[in-house]
C-alpha cells in the first residue's frame, strides 16, 4: 500500500492471561478482521505484532487510510473481540533492506 495519505498505529490491549497461544490466536483475529476491512474497499494493512506475557499485553501495528483511520481501527478491535486499550500514532522506522543490524 502507498504510504501518501495513510497513518500507522499501535493498538495495545491487555490480556489476561496471555501466552503465546492465545497471542497466536489473536494474530488470526485481526488478520481476519483487516481482511474483511479490505474485502470491504478499505485500505489497511496489518504491520506485525507482539506479545508480552509478563505484562499481559498484546499489541499490533496497523496502517490505514486517513480519512478512515478512526473507524478501521476501532472495527479491527470489533472484529478480532479484543479492546483497544490504548492507541498511538506511530512512525515506523525499518533499515534499509541489506543493512546489518547486528551490534558494533
Amino acid at each position: 500500500m502507498d504510504e501518501a495519505g495513510c497513518t500507522t498505529y499501535l493498538v495495545e490491549s491487555y490480556v489476561p492471561g496471555l501466552d503465546p497461544d492465545r497471542a497466536a490466536h489473536l494474530d488470526r483475529q485481526v488478520r481476519d478482521a483487516v481482511a474483511t476491512l479490505r474485502g470491504d474497499g478499505l485500505r489497511v494493512v496489518w504491520g506485525g505484532s507482539l506479545a508480552i506475557s509478563a505484562e499481559e499485553t498484546y499489541s499490533y501495528l496497523v496502517t490505514c487510510e486517513g480519512s478512515a483511520a478512526d473507524a478501521a481501527v476501532a472495527a479491527i478491535g470489533v472484529g478480532a473481540a479484543l479492546a483497544c486499550d490504548h492507541v498511538a500514532e506511530v512512525v515506523v522506522v525499518r533499515p534499509p533492506l541489506g543493512t546489518d543490524v547486528a551490534p558494533a
